[in-house]
């Protein structure tokens, strides 16, 4: 299977168990966009290879077949942080992860934190629209604990696996979290990160 119809399984997999989601305060409006879904999921698989999409897409699969929802796992997960009172409730009901993942994931975490702030370095503007990297109190949501949330839903395997491209990609200098917003910018009508940051800067002098 080629890369793209690996990666727009993934994604129809996503939206089915996302629509599925159970949220505290009822449906979020996200969960009828599927459109910005679709790019968000898009943009970031799209930075993967083959191997690691064909991994995360059995997760998926074998997920649906035990009657398993991960997008649900996974906000319960980014709880843990956000919501504690909430997650203690949930927490019997997630799966077990070893050590070894748990060690890997942190790893993880943290080679994408370094992308993010070099990214928010060169393009502040562009990034004071993303996720904050580190949480700043209950009820926020930054970039470690959704990434977090999101790894603790994969399985030995895919962990394992992305564990090894990740480090591999900060080895050789590549930035992961520059390729997936230049990915999103993209499906937005922008060349390029550049332009993109050129556009909100000025909007931002103007207002």
């Amino acid at each position: 299977m080629s890369q793209g119809s690996l990666l727009q399984r993934i994604v129809d997999c996503e939206w089915a168990m996302f629509r599925q989601v159970h949220n505290i305060g009822g449906e979020a409006d996200c969960q009828h966009d599927p459109k910005t879904f679709q790019i968000m999921r898009q943009s970031q698989l799209a930075t993967w290879d083959e191997e690691l999409l064909q991994s995360y897409l059995d997760d998926l699969l074998a997920a649906q077949a035990q009657g398993r929802n991960l997008l649900s796992e996974k906000y319960a997960w980014m709880m843990e942080e956000t919501h504690p009172q909430e997650f203690a409730e949930l927490a019997a009901s997630l799966p077990q992860v070893s050590e070894e993942c748990l060690a890997m994931i942190d790893e993880i975490v943290a080679v994408h934190l370094g992308w993010q702030k070099a990214v928010a370095d060169k393009y502040p503007c562009l990034l004071s629209h993303g996720r904050p990297a580190q949480d700043q109190g209950l009820g926020t949501t930054s970039l470690a604990t959704y990434l977090r949330g999101e790894l603790l839903t994969y399985s030995a395997k895919t962990i394992a696996l992305y564990h090894a491209k990740t480090l591999a990609k900060a080895a050789r200098g590549e930035n992961e979290a520059r390729d997936n917003l230049a990915n999103q910018v993209k499906s937005y009508g922008f060349e390029s990160l550049e332009a993109c940051e050129a556009y909100l800067a000025s909007k931002k002098a103007k207002s």
